[in-house]
């Protein structure tokens, strides 16, 4: 939850970093939304969020977990924060038999830990059957770790009081305090990163390592701080990390979205031949033909992007149009051609009677 793209280093996240030498990077890559509703539902459904509120009144899941259950894969999906607020349990995880809604623990560090636990004695259970894993960790949106953690990042907040961010707030120790709570997120990681290498598990095994959300504070010096509030790049642009035994290491510079991690997936791995479209509207993350623009949001406020211009759509219908640095531009400068082939997207997955 709430990693930003450019804090993927080897001294912020040495674990994951390491990992990335051996991987796919992706460094130009955008959640679906800036909130971890719609970060998580467009990973997860490869769709826009707009539709997040009609699939969870009607449990409707995801075509990856449907298939991946048809497939029989075990499904272990371990959550810091409950899964019941946000509702994950109704859309993303819906049909997911025997699903664990709670971890322990009285801070979000401590449950981070338990949902280590959990996967590793998982783990150390399994048998021949095929496995997807979903773990969510907690401790970077709330800027925790534990207590004894031995802090790499100094000065480091003591404590967080998020009512003094205000516009001239000189954020460097809140933000090493950020860089501290993924540290000790990155050390979890490692831990599951290490028994699959000791399980022999690594080279039948694809990991893929990304946010629900990017973490901005003020760097455009308009006054936002943290996610939520714009759709600039600090908030949607997160990391992305496939570790995937059969390619090769490479690093891709095009723009991905997390719109194309599910049939990436479907298609990659699960042998799935429908075509794409039928089911999100992203693309193979391999093919790095550009987009003129992609949908980020969630149901109460989403905007269309493209490259150095954000439409912002509100409810009722009012909208307003930025420069990829959130300043203002005139209403003329609007794309409306494009925008209406955006607009299609919002209802494309709904049944046509």
């Amino acid at each position: 939850d709430s990693w930003r793209n450019d804090y993927m280093t080897p001294a912020i996240t040495p674990n994951i970093y390491s990992l990335s030498q051996k991987s796919q990077v992706f460094t130009n890559h955008m959640s679906g939304s800036n909130m971890t509703t719609g970060g998580i539902f467009t990973l997860l459904y490869g769709i826009p969020a707009t539709y997040y509120d009609t699939f969870t009144t009607q449990e409707i899941s995801p075509v990856m977990m449907d298939e991946l259950q048809k497939q029989q894969y075990a499904m272990r999906i371990f959550g810091s924060a409950t899964i019941e607020n946000p509702p994950f349990n109704r859309n993303v995880f819906a049909g997911i038999p025997n699903l664990k809604l709670f971890s322990k623990g009285a801070t979000p560090a401590e449950r981070d830990v338990e949902i280590t636990n959990d996967w590793m004695a998982s783990v150390d259970k399994s048998s021949d059957k095929p496995f997807f894993g979903f773990l969510f960790y907690d401790a970077a949106h709330a800027f925790d770790y534990p207590k004894d953690y031995p802090l790499p990042f100094m000065p480091s907040l003591p404590e967080v009081s998020y009512l003094d961010l205000t516009e001239d707030y000189e954020p460097s120790q809140l933000i090493n305090r950020y860089k501290n709570s993924l540290h000790f997120i990155d050390g979890e990681i490692g831990k599951i990163y290490r028994q699959l290498e000791e399980k022999g598990l690594l080279q039948s095994t694809i990991i893929v390592i990304t946010s629900d959300h990017g973490q901005e504070f003020n760097d455009l010096k308009k006054g936002y701080w943290q996610h939520g509030g714009n759709f600039s790049s600090f908030q949607i642009g997160v990391p992305l990390v496939i570790f995937d035994p059969g390619k090769r290491p490479a690093v891709h510079h095009h723009q991905t979205l997390h719109y194309d991690i599910a049939p990436t997936v479907m298609v990659n791995y699960l042998g799935v031949r429908n075509d794409m479209q039928e089911y999100s509207v992203g693309q193979n993350l391999y093919d790095n033909r550009k987009r003129p623009y992609f949908i980020c949001g969630y149901n109460q406020r989403f905007a269309v992007i493209e490259k150095n211009r954000i439409t912002n759509i509100y409810p009722g219908g009012l909208f307003d149009v930025t420069d990829g640095k959130l300043n203002m531009l005139d209403n003329d400068q609007i794309n409306f051609a494009l925008l209406t082939e955006g607009m299609t997207v919002l209802s494309r997955f709904y049944k046509k009677k």
